[in-house]
C-alpha cells in the first residue's frame, strides 16, 4: 500500500541561542494536497553534544516528550527550550532533535524530524577575503556574512575595519 500522507518539519526562527524557546513547526499533508486534520502527534525532544573527533554520531538523551493534535490545516507546533539540563562547558555546540510521529484517523503513521545546532552565540561571521586588498581605493571585495549554525544567512548590522599589519616574512 502506498502512503497516503507525509510529515514535514522545520523551525522558522533563524536567530537563536542556548536558553531560547523556539517552535518546531510541522505539517501533515495528504499527497492529494489536503491537510491531515485531527491526527495524533506523538513527539520526542532529544539533545546531544557535538563531538567532532568522535565518528560514531551523537549520544542522544531524551529531554521531553508529549502528545498533541494537528489543526484544521494539518499543522502542529512543538515548543522547545534550547537549554540542556546537562550542559557540558567543554562542548561549544549542542544539537536538538525533534521527532514527530503522526497517526491519522485511519491509523496510518508517518514520521518527521528536524535537528538544529545551538551554541552560546546566535551567529558567526564568515568572510570572503581576497589575497591582496588595495587600501588606496574604495573596495567591496570583502564580503562578510552572518550565518547561524545551520548556515542560514542572517541580516545583521555592524561595521568592520581593515587594518594594515606589518610582519616579517
Amino acid at each position: 500500500k502506498r502512503p497516503a500522507f507525509y510529515v514535514d518539519m522545520d523551525m522558522k526562527k533563524a536567530e537563536y541561542t542556548l536558553g531560547d524557546t523556539v517552535d518546531f513547526e510541522g505539517c501533515a499533508m495528504n499527497y492529494n494536497g489536503t491537510p491531515v486534520q485531527n491526527a495524533t502527534v506523538t513527539y520526542t525532544v532529544e539533545n546531544g553534544d557535538v563531538l567532532f573527533w568522535y565518528r560514531h554520531g551523537i549520544n542522544w538523551e531524551q529531554v521531553t516528550s508529549g502528545t498533541l493534535t494537528t489543526d484544521d490545516n494539518g499543522m502542529f507546533s512543538i515548543p522547545v527550550c534550547l537549554e540542556p539540563e546537562n550542559l557540558n562547558v567543554n562542548f561549544e555546540i549542542k544539537q536538538f532533535r525533534v521527532t514527530a510521529n503522526v497517526k491519522s484517523m485511519t491509523g496510518e503513521t508517518h514520521s518527521g524530524s528536524h535537528i538544529v545546532s545551538v551554541s552560546r552565540n546566535s551567529f558567526g561571521l564568515n568572510a570572503e577575503v581576497p589575497e591582496v586588498i588595495r587600501i588606496d581605493e574604495e573596495s567591496d571585495s570583502i564580503m562578510p556574512r552572518a550565518v547561524n549554525l545551520q548556515n542560514k544567512e542572517l541580516c545583521v548590522k555592524g561595521k568592520y575595519i581593515v587594518r594594515h599589519i606589518d610582519y616579517d616574512e
